[in-house]
This record gives C-alpha cells, sequence and structure tokens, in this order.
C-alpha cells in the first residue's frame, strides 16, 4: 500500500468516526443494582462503623378495630458513649372515630458509659453502670415499644447480640426502588422468623424494609400479621425513620432530666 492511499483511509476513518453515521461511539455501561441482601449487608456493617447518628420517627400498630400510635427520636455519639431514645405513647384510634390519648413513656439514656432508664407507667428508674448489664433494659423496653427501641440499637451496638425484625429477616428479595417520604429507597421484601435457642421457630411474618438509596440508612420497617394467627386476626406494625448521618450533638442532649411528676 502506497503513502498516499494509506493516508486516503486514515482519513476515511477519521470522518465515519467524527460524524459519518458508520462507527458509533458506545454507551457508558450502568453499573449493575445491588443485590438486596448486597443492600441489607452494607446498612448492617454501616451502623457500627457511625459517629453518630440521630433520627425522629412514628410507630404505628395496627390490631382489629384500632390502631395504637406513638413517636420516638434517637441520639448517639459513640465517643464519648452517649445514646439516648425517648419512646412516647400517642394515642388508640378506633374504626368508629374515638380516639383514646395514651401517657406511657420510655426513656433510655447513657451519658459517658453511664445507662439509665426510666418507664413513666410504672414510676421506675434504674441504673446500669459501665461494665454491668447494659442489655436488659433494651429488652425490657422492645415488647414495651413494639420494637422502636430496639431496632436501632441492635444495629448500633451489634456485640450485644439484640434480635430485631432485621436481624430475622431471611429469603430477602428486591421490589426495587420506592419514593418514602421524599426519598429514593431500596424497597426489599422477606420473611422474619423468630427462632428460640431450642430451635424452635415462631412468629413468622411477612417483612418490608425500605433503605435510603443514598445514605443506607432505614426509612421504614413494615411487618405484617404473624402467620400462625387465627384467620381473621390483624397484627401490622410500621416503624418510620427520619434519620441523620454523623451529626453534631451537644453532651447536653443525654442529659435526660425524670419528670417531676413521673417519679414515685
Amino acid at each position: 500500500m502506497s503513502s498516499m492511499t494509506g493516508a486516503w483511509c486514515l482519513a476515511g476513518l477519521v470522518g465515519m468516526a467524527a460524524g459519518g453515521g458508520v462507527l458509533h461511539r458506545a454507551p457508558p455501561l450502568t453499573p449493575p443494582l445491588p443485590s438486596a441482601e448486597d443492600v441489607l449487608k452494607r446498612t448492617r456493617e454501616l451502623y457500627p462503623t457511625l459517629r453518630s447518628y440521630a433520627d425522629s420517627g412514628s410507630v404505628t400498630a395496627e390490631v382489629p378495630g384500632f390502631r395504637d400510635r406513638a413517636r420516638f427520636r434517637t441520639y448517639f455519639v459513640n465517643e464519648p458513649r452517649n445514646f439516648l431514645i425517648d419512646y412516647q405513647e400517642i394515642a388508640s384510634e378506633y374504626q368508629n372515630g374515638t380516639r383514646l390519648p395514651l401517657e406511657g413513656r420510655i426513656v433510655i439514656w447513657m451519658r459517658h458509659g453511664l445507662l439509665q432508664s426510666w418507664n413513666a407507667s410504672l414510676g421506675t428508674q434504674e441504673e446500669f453502670p459501665e461494665g454491668g448489664d447494659q442489655i436488659t433494659p433494651f429488652i425490657l423496653a422492645g415488647s414495651a415499644s413494639n420494637g422502636a427501641a430496639l431496632l436501632i440499637p441492635s444495629l448500633i451496638y451489634v456485640k450485644a447480640r439484640l434480635v430485631t425484625t432485621i436481624q430475622e429477616l431471611a429469603e430477602v428479595t428486591s421490589a426495587g426502588f420506592e419514593v418514602i417520604r421524599g426519598r429514593r429507597c431500596h424497597k426489599l421484601m422477606g420473611v422474619a422468623r423468630s427462632v428460640y435457642p431450642s430451635g424452635q421457630v415462631t412468629n413468622v411474618r411477612n417483612a418490608t424494609i425500605w433503605i435510603d438509596a443514598e445514605t443506607y440508612l432505614i426509612r421504614q420497617v413494615f411487618t405484617d400479621t404473624p402467620k400462625d394467627y387465627p384467620p381473621g386476626e390483624v397484627s401490622r406494625l410500621t416503624i418510620a425513620y427520619e434519620p441523620r448521618l454523623n451529626p453534631v450533638l451537644h453532651d447536653s442532649l443525654f442529659a435526660f432530666k425524670v419528670p417531676r411528676e413521673g417519679r414515685k
């Protein structure tokens, strides 16, 4: 091939690449979406690494004829060891329109490693020094708060081995994305099971978790009626979160004082 012919061929290729309609640049590859297992794994691994965390949220527990509503707030700082969750019942709302205010309140707070708890209904306040049993108050508050006082601590304090819907979830599949209160979230669906040390399995229920697609913080958890309930029975629970990732939290936020009327 002569130099003139080679130059002509090169010029032709450049012309086609520049817009001759024959050669096209390949579109950029779209990274594959993470699997449901990967999303849940990333969330579980995130919480123990947080320097700080805060949220506010709501709880809706639905049973035949009425639903109970509650609200909560959570603060956490890794160093010093500070934590607070304040769970307050709001009301029972009946299908006939009746609304009965509720006054139950549970607060668990830790400041510089000293853990304390207060239950307004029982009028009890207890202290749990660092190095002692600091797991029991969370377990006791778990059922009384429909799991809201337990779920985030179970993710932050993984060594405590607290068990909630998040730890019990299996057979997880992705249901794509869904916008929850203005935030794009991974929607994960699965089956949660409570397993006793003996191996007995109970409380089998369908569960859905919405995880923020940007921060990987939990935005909402829904559990449906357990499968061993009698036909027609309903027990549905929704816990909604408005979380903040690594916020600045002043030490004074963890110095909770029991209201005077709450002391016995």
